[in-house]
């Protein structure tokens, strides 16, 4: 029988630096080019596999002040759009043993809410460059 990880272990870098305690979604879709090279007689389509790709989200809450920590969000992402990022990701948090996922992406769009009745929140969206690679830690 299969053991479960639960989520709220996840432990995100960017760089050498924790935001986990900032975070509190990620979504890691990865995707492959299916290149149609179908022929005149065939009577189905046939596919090759291409390149592959993904992005990658993750957002949660932060801190916008001048004296705060220069490990928010605000300050890691704000202004930032279009720089490259090491991104390292353990989906079952620390441990010996245990997943990890390094790549490099570009941010594409660094967005800050401030709900009337919420907390500052805050939402990073980016394109994945290279290959994602899976070691344990």
């Amino acid at each position: 029988m299969p053991t479960f990880s639960h989520s709220k272990l996840t432990v995100i870098k960017v760089g050498a630096v924790d935001i986990s305690s900032y975070c509190n979604t990620s979504d890691f879709p990865r995707t492959a080019e299916a290149s149609d090279v179908s022929t005149y007689g065939t009577n189905s389509k046939i596919y090759q596999t291409g390149l592959k790709d993904g992005t990658y989200t993750m957002g949660g809450f932060t801190v916008v002040s001048p004296a705060a920590s220069g490990s928010a969000p605000s300050f890691i992402f704000g202004g930032h759009e279009g720089d490259l990022f090491s991104i390292i990701r353990q989906p079952e948090g620390t441990g010996t043993g245990k997943a990890q996922q390094s790549f490099s992406a570009i941010l594409t769009n660094y967005q800050e809410s401030n709900p009337v009745s919420g907390y500052i929140a805050w939402t990073a969206n980016f394109q994945k460059s290279g290959d994602v690679t899976i070691t344990t830690q």
